[in-house]
């Protein structure tokens, strides 16, 4: 006998709040900034403005590159499986057109050093576990930055603070 049972809606963000208004809410938006300049509303106390950026190939040095067939050749993978690895694993990027990938995120995907692999694509470059695949693969280390660089970096996360209070 079929089950005429109609499903019962499920509950919105607020009716939950209110059944546990202690409860930490945590809320994840793609626009943290609207085009109409109202904020999030009430329900959400914080903003935390985050960029993440894939940090492979960044900065980018030509000793670091391999190309895709360099790159399947090396893992004994097929080009097909190497794309795949890119999107996936984030090991490479494209670069005009063309697939890029890094010898030293690759050279970590292959150790399945994850640890190693998340601290280079989120832009450490001085960690020892990450030095050493640098110093391995015969890369150079990116540059220390420069004081304008670290003044550009202190200057844009002002301007994500203000926004970020804005916002909220």
């Amino acid at each position: 006998m079929p089950n005429n049972k109609q499903p019962q809606p499920l509950p919105t963000r607020k009716q939950v709040i209110k059944k546990d208004p202690d409860a930490l809410i945590i809320g994840l938006t793609a626009t943290p900034c609207r085009k109409d300049g109202r904020g999030l509303g009430s329900t959400f106390v914080a903003l935390a403005a985050l960029s993440i950026v894939n940090q492979v190939l960044r900065p980018f040095n030509r000793s670091e590159v391999l190309s895709i067939a360099e790159s399947a050749a090396e893992a004994g993978k097929k080009v097909r499986t190497m794309r795949d690895w890119c999107t996936r694993h984030d090991i490479g990027r494209r670069i005009e057109g063309q697939w890029a990938v890094s010898r030293v995120a690759l050279a970590m995907f292959l150790d399945g050093d994850r640890t190693a692999l998340a601290a280079y694509l989120a832009g450490d470059r001085s960690s020892p576990a990450v030095v050493g695949y640098f110093e391995r693969c015969q890369v150079p280390l990116p540059r220390q930055a420069s004081a304008l660089d670290r003044h550009r970096e202190a200057t844009l996360s002002g301007v994500d603070r203000r926004v970020e209070s804005e916002v909220v």
